[in-house]
């Protein structure tokens, strides 16, 4: 007799964990399927593909950048939908996300600019590694152009300018060095 005890607190809990599996269903099959499609369409197979297609280094680290945004993004918006099914009121959690997304985008606008400035260099290539530039008290042979910076190599040091300076101020191409390299 000792031992029927649990047996209804055992039931209860088996009722009470089937009726919770119906509701949380479907925020389930919403989040395997936003693991689905980032990791194995937008990673596995969107990726590598465009990669591909870009044969320029520096062009692929743009499409890094916007597939991590994208990731992101599918990530976020699956996450508010499977909270919205299981009936979280989600008005308030996408107005806070929003304002925190204010937030750090206000936080970093130098940083964003800086990168931002950098893919609309890599984009249309003022100017490319191996091309000696002015701008500013610097001049020298550019060596690298990232997202963030471009290193100038000077007479003395390396230099490196952010790419919101080089978008924002004027840039000299010199033509000396341009015609001693290709020749």
């Amino acid at each position: 007799m000792q031992t029927d005890w649990h047996m209804p607190l055992l039931l209860w809990l088996v009722n009470k964990l089937t009726v919770l599996q119906e509701k949380l269903l479907p925020a389930e099959i919403i989040l395997v399927l936003v693991y689905v499609i980032v990791k194995f369409v937008i990673g596995g197979v969107l990726e590598p593909r465009l990669l591909r297609l870009v044969k320029h280094k520096s062009k692929q680290q743009i499409f890094h950048l916007f597939i991590k945004i994208g990731k992101l993004a599918v990530i976020t918006m699956g996450v508010i939908s499977a909270l919205g099914t299981i009936g979280v009121d989600v008005t308030s959690l996408v107005a806070v996300t929003g304002l925190f997304s204010f937030s750090v985008g206000f936080a970093m606008q130098d940083v964003l600019s800086n990168v931002l400035s950098g893919v609309m260099i890599l984009m249309h290539h003022p100017f490319k590694v191996g091309d000696c530039i002015k701008i500013l008290t610097y001049e020298g042979e550019v060596i690298a152009i990232d997202l963030r910076y471009t290193h100038v190599r000077t007479d003395d040091d390396v230099a490196l300018i952010p790419n919101k300076t080089l978008f924002q101020s004027p840039v000299v191409v010199c033509a000396e060095k341009q015609g001693k390299a290709s020749t």
